[in-house]
């Protein structure tokens, strides 16, 4: 899966979750929150995004808005990371987006 943002511009982000095991969708039941994080261009610190479902909690999916600022400040490549944390009745899953995120110039 590859995720694609312009720098500069409003994205919206929408990732779906499989359990690597079963293949089955991710169950977001009992889901109490989300951060996504992204390399930063001028920062050690990644950027963290809040993220809510996206849709009911058996589809597996969670959406993360990013705004014009957010997407400014990001490291620009083909090859960038993002990692979500997601809270679930007190368990917290690590999902680790590795070199799966392209962070693009606006061409005009």
């Amino acid at each position: 899966m590859a995720i694609s943002i312009i720098k500069g511009s409003d994205s919206r982000i929408v990732v779906s979750l499989k359990d690597k095991k079963t293949g089955d969708l991710f169950d977001l039941t009992g889901f109490t929150g989300a951060t996504a994080y992204f390399d930063q261009e001028a920062s050690d610190t990644p950027l963290a995004v809040t993220g809510e479902l996206d849709g009911s909690a058996d589809t597996g999916r969670l959406q993360f808005a990013l705004t014009e600022t957010d997407t400014e400040a990001l490291e620009p490549g083909d090859d960038s990371n993002m990692e979500v944390v997601i809270d679930q009745a007190g368990v917290t899953t690590i999902v680790q987006f590795e070199g799966q995120v392209s962070v693009k110039p606006r061409l005009f």
